[in-house]
């Protein structure tokens, strides 16, 4: 599970309850993660997978994103 993974700040940007979320920080720092954590814990909400919008500034970023969606989630919902 994506959530196990995390530290408690990362942890509690992913489990927050507030319906935006914006998340800064550098480089290394376990954003994706946080990120891909956020995904687990929506979709354990009930949110459906095409409700969930991501966005990244780069093509990297955004096929990086969807490879680790795609490792915990499976294709569909990473789509």
């Amino acid at each position: 599970m994506p959530l196990s993974r995390l530290n408690q700040e990362q942890y509690s940007a992913a489990t927050s309850t507030e319906s935006q979320n914006l998340i800064i920080a550098s480089a290394g720092t376990g954003k994706t993660s946080t990120i891909v954590g956020r995904i687990a814990f929506l979709l354990g909400s009930g949110v459906k997978p095409q409700e969930i919008l991501l966005l990244t500034f780069t093509n990297k970023a955004a096929a990086e994103m969807i490879a680790r969606v795609a490792e915990f989630f499976g294709k569909d919902v990473a789509r």
